[in-house]
């Protein structure tokens, strides 16, 4: 089983785990959401994840305009590229299966990861989530 997890947003944080090792990270900071959906689609045709997991947008109205489009793309990319499984979840519920608190700040994902990127460490803290929580490993 293969998880790709996104961390969305300008900065996007990639992670993909298989067979529950986190074999692969990456940010990717784009321009356009055609480059976007590029670099995406080339990550997806690599990894061959079954499954995809992301957040769900959860502040200021910008930001949600623009996770908004960066999911349509993320969600049109799953069904193009025949990935099986597509779920989006909020930060709060993920930190608080792993941290046992909603409000675990940036600084303790990153520590508890030990990877110095914030944006690939919400994207490991996904993979973990998705592969423990929901026993997809």
């Amino acid at each position: 089983m293969t998880i790709l997890a996104v961390d969305i947003g300008k900065a996007t944080g990639v992670a993909v785990m298989v067979k529950g090792e986190i074999e692969h990270k990456q940010k990717i900071v784009f321009k356009s959401l055609a480059q976007y959906e590029s670099e995406l689609k080339e990550i997806i045709n690599v990894w061959k994840p079954t499954h995809i997991v992301t957040c769900k947008p959860n502040r200021y109205y910008n930001t949600i305009l623009l996770h908004g489009r960066l999911l349509g793309i993320l969600e049109l990319l799953s069904e193009k590229c025949k990935v099986p499984n597509y779920n989006e979840f909020h930060d709060s519920e993920v930190k608080k299966a792993i941290f046992d608190s909603p409000r675990a700040k940036k600084e303790d994902v990153m520590e508890f990861y030990d990877e110095p990127d914030n944006d690939i460490a919400d994207a490991v803290m996904f993979c973990d989530f998705a592969a423990t929580t929901l026993k997809m490993v």
